[in-house]
């Protein structure tokens, strides 16, 4: 029996909890606020499809759906597809009932995957009528992924990943050997792209994201079963490198992480891919209370017997480091200490076109660079503009701040924004650079963004003349230094010195490159620069400045005599340098980035 397991104890005490605080009007579940779309963000309630659906499937698997109730959650459910054969959505969901036309066409595979895992896994739970209503929104849904799968964007994991497993599982289910094949079709092409170039803008790095992209996996290895054993085998070796990177990173946090809302900087994650790896966090309480119910009840449909028996927990080597690729030839680079962790990618956007524009991107929801200490905080790498009295950042404030405006700057065309870098283990350099700005803004700056700090701030200057803003952390010390840049004042590289700015427990490490009269600038090229050791430890001052002292800094900027080059795209090469080793090097060519 479900209840029995330990993912059916955890799913009837979830759904217990949810029950009475959920209010229903006509067969969807009511939230007070408003939605995350454009066409009810103002709103005072809305009406989703996602979380109805998973109560749904949660009220039938803990036997405690009522026949009739049930039938209208799924009338009320099927009112919100688009059943038009005129409509490039025909087939696909609203989000919301308060929507008048698809603005996130995601909908289809958040509002079904909870009623096709239950009627893949579970089906002896579903009353012939339940049954019957599910699978009239599944033959529509069928146009939808039909659509999506052949032309699908393969840089987008979790949404196509999630389309085409429902695809499978819909014609599985259906007995569709038609739409079947053509599902299979999508996945032999997705596995190639996958094997041959990565995982598109990056969500195998993403903390949420990768979850969804697992659970999708699982449910194609389920309808796809033995019939189709290559690709069987394929999809499930796909799943476990995501598995295995998860359980590299443990309970914590991604450094770096791309699609992540860990604005706040926190260092632990909550997530049931924990225990399926065989990660248990610290209060198992965390693991499961902070999961919402949508995603443990797929989990629980899908990997019962995993989250019933997990592996056991393998000690890791600290300190490691692992490097992810992402997409061709960009990779996380990430590597866990003793008290902290430091991770960047090589370069970002790790896709050409991912960045920004109007009403999405990448850019204010990713943490390229980022360094952490254990149960303190994140700190991160953010791009700053004030225009007025409106700031704009990347990585963003907040969730609210951004989802529906994620760009940087007010105008719709933008600047070329680039990010390379080069880490080995605790030891990083990096280069970020916008180019092509001609843009309105009062401020512009690149900062470290650096949360619930409570420690202390000292300065050193090495005998190799590098100068060291070094934060005290409370089990270790994060030594960074500010590399030569291009402010709007300068059309080469030159030092700029980096200011401190703290506010309450927030401190910012700045690196300004506009401060004054708002106005339009043309500027080719803004650039910054900067290293950081994360030296895992507290060490005492003598020790800490006989450290800084070994280290030093190559920054140089030189014409090749090649092509013409005006001094603001001269080549760049950097190296940090330990005594007579080269711990990373990085060479920046601005006519390819």
């Amino acid at each position: 029996m479900l209840q029995q397991s330990y993912a059916g104890q955890i799913l009837q005490e979830q759904f217990t909890q949810s029950v009475g605080r959920t209010m229903w009007d006509d067969g969807l579940i009511r939230s007070d606020g408003p939605g995350h779309t454009r066409d009810v963000s103002k709103l005072e309630q809305t009406h989703a499809g996602r979380t109805s659906a998973a109560y749904y499937a949660a009220a039938v698997l803990c036997g405690q759906m009522d026949e009739a109730f049930g039938s209208e959650i799924l009338r009320a459910l099927r009112s919100l597809q688009i059943v038009d054969d005129a409509s490039p959505y025909n087939g696909a969901f609203l989000w919301y009932r308060e929507e008048t036309r698809v603005s996130d066409s995601n909908a289809a595979f958040f509002t079904l995957m909870p009623l096709v895992c239950l009627t893949l896994c579970r089906p002896e739970c579903l009353s012939a009528g339940h049954r019957r209503q599910i699978e009239d929104m599944m033959r529509q849904a069928l146009i939808w992924f039909a659509h999506e799968t052949e032309n699908p964007s393969m840089y987008y994991p979790n949404k196509i990943v999630s389309d085409g497993a429902l695809y499978a599982a819909m014609s599985h289910l259906l007995g569709d050997r038609g739409h079947y094949g053509k599902a299979v079709q999508f996945f032999e092409r997705w596995s190639a792209y996958t094997t041959d170039r990565g995982w598109g803008w990056g969500e195998n790095v993403s903390p949420g994201y990768i979850r969804i992209i697992v659970a999708a996996l699982r449910l194609a290895v389920l309808a796809f079963r033995q019939e189709q054993t290559e690709l069987h085998a394929q999809l499930q070796t796909h799943m476990e490198v995501l598995l295995s990177y998860n359980a590299f990173h443990g309970d914590h946090e991604f450094v770096p992480a791309i699609r992540s809302y860990n604005f706040e900087g926190n260092t632990r994650q909550n997530s049931l891919m924990l225990r399926l790896v065989g990660v248990m966090a610290s209060d198992p309480l965390q693991l499961y209370r902070k999961e919402g119910l949508w995603n443990w009840v797929n989990f629980t449909l899908l990997f019962e017997r995993e989250l019933e028996h997990p592996p056991q927990p393998t000690t890791l080597t600290v300190p490691r480091q692992r490097k992810e690729r992402v997409f061709d030839d960009s990779y996380a680079t990430s590597w866990i200490g003793y008290t902290g962790r430091l991770g960047s990618l090589n370069r970002f956007p790790v896709i050409s076109g991912s960045y920004q524009w109007p009403t999405w991107g990448l850019a204010w929801q990713t943490f390229p660079v980022s360094f952490s200490i254990n149960e303190e905080q994140i700190s991160y790498l953010r791009w700053f503009i004030r225009e007025g009295d409106r700031i704009r950042s990347h990585p963003a404030k907040s969730y609210g701040d951004n989802y529906l405006n994620p760009a940087l700057f007010r105008e719709s065309y933008y600047p070329d924004i680039q990010l390379r870098s080069a880490q080995h283990e605790n030891v990083l350099v990096v280069v970020r650079s916008m180019s092509g700005i001609h843009h309105h803004f009062s401020e512009a700056a690149d900062e470290w963004m650096v949360k619930r700090f409570t420690g202390g701030v000292s300065t050193y200057v090495s005998e190799a003349g590098v100068s060291w803003i070094v934060l005290h952390f409370g089990t270790a010390d994060v030594a960074v230094a500010a590399l030569n840049g291009i402010s709007s004042e300068m059309g080469k590289r030159v030092a700029i010195q980096p200011e401190l700015e703290r506010e309450g427990d927030q401190l910012r490490i700045r690196q300004m490159l506009y401060r004054g009269e708002e106005k339009l600038h043309h500027i080719a090229r803004l650039e910054t620069g900067c290293a950081v050791v994360h030296f895992d430890q507290k060490l005492a001052e003598v020790e800490l400045h006989r450290r800084l002292n070994r280290l030093r800094i190559e920054d140089r900027s030189f014409q090749d005599g090649e092509v013409p080059r005006a001094s603001h795209d001269e080549l760049r090469e950097i190296s940090l340098i330990d005594g007579t080793d080269r711990l990373v090097e990085l060479r920046i060519d601005p006519y390819t980035l």
